[in-house]
């Protein structure tokens, strides 16, 4: 789990990475406003707060600019959300790339946009040699949507899997 994120702790973020220099110098110039923005942005995940302010400083400085705007904040939201989902794709152990490909595809390729436990668990076992038990690959199910990879929605008795949205391909990743 990621810690939470607030104002303060990303004037900490930014001093502290202002000070090893493995951040750019357009961090020494961002305002109250825009640290707020990031704040709220983010509503308390550290990694997307970070993230948001290493892409906007990034902008800015490619831009020419010693200052981070709120525009380069909102411009990178969306970009600091998809390396973050592809941080966590690029990171999942065998079981949980297997699962996380096979809800992509039967999502996808299928006729629905879920996936009921029952056809998951089938399509899981047919895939692997020696198939974990099912209260495993629940677990592993529940992980892939804490990395927001997947959306798991109903309760025990209807319970369904999707692809949450803009979630990258398997296929666009390495193992």
């Amino acid at each position: 789990q990621s810690p939470t994120m607030n104002a303060e702790t990303i004037r900490e973020a930014r001093s502290s990475r202002c000070d090893k220099s493995s951040m750019t110098p357009s961090l020494q110039a961002i305002g109250q406003t825009e640290i707020e923005i990031i704040a709220d942005l983010a509503a308390g995940d550290a990694r997307l707060g970070i993230e948001i302010l290493r892409v906007a400083a990034q902008n800015a400085e490619q831009e020419g600019r010693h200052k981070i705007g709120t525009a380069d904040i909102r411009d990178s939201e969306s970009h600091a959300r998809q390396e973050i989902k592809r941080r966590n794709l690029d990171s999942l152990r065998p079981i949980q790339r297997t699962l996380y490909t096979i809800v992509h595809e039967l999502t996808t390729e299928g006729e629905e946009d879920f996936v009921r436990p029952d056809n998951l668990y089938r399509e899981y076992r047919a895939r692997v040699s020696d198939p974990k038990t099912d209260r495993t690959v629940r677990r592993h199910l529940r992980k892939l949507a804490h990395y927001n990879l997947i959306e798991i929605d109903g309760t025990s008795r209807d319970r369904v899997y999707s692809i949450a949205n803009n979630s990258p391909s398997p296929m666009n990743s390495i193992a």
